[in-house]
């Protein structure tokens, strides 16, 4: 598989997976044993784990937007810069929905193993959406910490 074809699987996978749509076509672009990782949340391995995720942040955030920004591919890896715009509507992750709108980006990895998608680790858009709807706190800082 060219680098070209893994980036064009995984914008897909954001453009048509993260928006709702069937990605049942997108399957045989998995391992039987792909995983899906991100901070707080575990998925069991497999094809429909990606869907796991998509179906996570689009049943919390009903009006869910999910922009690729940039893709870039090294090897078995593809990088991705995406932007997740929406309102905290429902209840995500054990957190009450806020109703607050938010916008983050992040960077995502996704790694390829004979020409199938084997592992895609959801880097931080998870805390960086909870903090920017203020269901997380940062924790205070002293210069003298650092010191």
């Amino acid at each position: 598989m060219t680098a070209v074809r893994r980036k064009q699987l995984v914008r897909q996978l954001y453009e048509r997976g993260m928006a709702g749509e069937s990605t049942t076509e997108l399957r045989e672009g998995f391992t039987a044993d792909y995983q899906a990782k991100a901070a707080g949340v575990s998925f069991p391995p497999g094809p429909e784990a990606f869907a796991m995720w998509a179906r996570l942040w689009r049943e919390a955030v009903p009006d869910l937007s999910v922009v690729v920004d940039e893709l870039l591919a090294d090897g078995d890896i593809v990088a991705s810069s995406v932007t997740y715009t929406g309102t905290h509507a429902s209840a995500f992750m054990g957190v009450a929905a806020t109703g607050r709108r938010f916008s983050v980006s992040g960077v995502d990895l996704h790694r390829f193993r004979d020409q199938t998608l084997a592992e895609s680790e959801f880097a931080d858009t998870i805390p960086r959406m909870l903090l920017t709807v203020g269901a997380l706190v940062h924790a205070p800082t002293s210069s003298s910490q650092w010191t």
